[in-house]
């Protein structure tokens, strides 16, 4: 199909990445996965689901990877999700997903990207750390 525009261009590919499920409520969701984040979760997650190592194909259609990811069962991924759900909504936690978050508060905690500035601040004070002593 023939995009005339930049906005038909982005719903168009909206389309594809949503695998033609339009979104019915027309609400931003609250963000429960963060792909960078997340990428090694989820693609154990995928690995099981398809009874194979993805990243070594040479090549995937998004469809056949989203259909892999859509049959994840149960796992660390899905216990992060369920328990940031909860979170963010506010409703308590069971007293196994006390214990996971407790031992995965990591894991579970999305931080947002540093900044351009806190980047190059932390580069900063990272090089003066690697600097020998009486130097700097």
């Amino acid at each position: 199909m023939r995009c005339t525009n930049a906005a038909e261009a982005a719903r168009f590919m909206m389309e594809f990445v949503g695998c033609g499920m339009p979104d019915e409520t027309g609400a931003r969701p609250v963000k429960l996965i963060d792909w960078r984040l997340d990428e090694p979760l989820i693609a154990a997650g995928v690995n099981a689901a398809a009874g194979l190592e993805v990243r070594a194909l040479p090549y995937m259609h998004w469809f056949t990877f989203i259909g892999h990811y859509m049959s994840m069962g149960g796992g660390m991924l899905a216990a992060a999700v369920g328990i940031r759900g909860k979170r963010a909504r506010g409703a308590k936690l069971e007293p196994w997903e006390l214990e996971f978050y407790r031992e995965h508060k990591r894991l579970i905690d999305m931080k947002p990207p540093l900044t351009p500035s806190e980047r190059a601040h932390k580069d900063g004070l990272l090089k003066l750390l690697d600097q020998p002593k009486g130097m700097g």
